[in-house]
């Protein structure tokens, strides 16, 4: 579900959190609780992943996974999907990524922040974004 508050109240989550961290940009995925994917926006760019196959996308590993995941060079990563990067004419190197859940600990999303200015994301930065 889509909606134009939603969009603006994630787009505020996320400018925060990547000031906090340090990085260069993150994305907030929402779980879609009528279909098994989730999905975001990046500058107005719409897409989505299946939770079906958690082997095509960081987001969609943590997504069926419900664990965090640090990762250091993206591109060696199998799970990393190339294709956004193409499409966002963007090189994503390092990744913290983490599933939010709700109060009786089921998946409402995915937090995934991108590319930390000062080296690479820490335990210290993991525990943060789970919070």
């Amino acid at each position: 579900m889509r909606d134009e508050t939603s969009e603006k109240m994630a787009h505020r989550i996320i400018e925060w959190t990547r000031e906090v961290l340090n990085c260069d940009k993150g994305r907030l995925f929402m779980k879609d609780p009528k279909r098994d994917v989730i999905w975001g926006t990046d500058g107005g760019i719409y897409s989505q992943f299946s939770l079906s196959d958690s082997t095509s996308s960081l987001q969609g590993w943590v997504a069926n996974n419900c664990k965090s995941l640090r990762v250091s060079d993206a591109y060696v990563d199998p799970r990393f999907n190339r294709a956004e990067d193409v499409r966002m004419q963007y090189h994503t190197h390092s990744v913290l990524a983490v599933p939010m859940l709700n109060q009786i600990k089921e998946l409402t999303g995915v937090i995934m922040m991108v590319n930390k200015r000062d080296g690479q994301f820490s335990a210290d930065d993991e525990e943060l974004l789970e919070t």
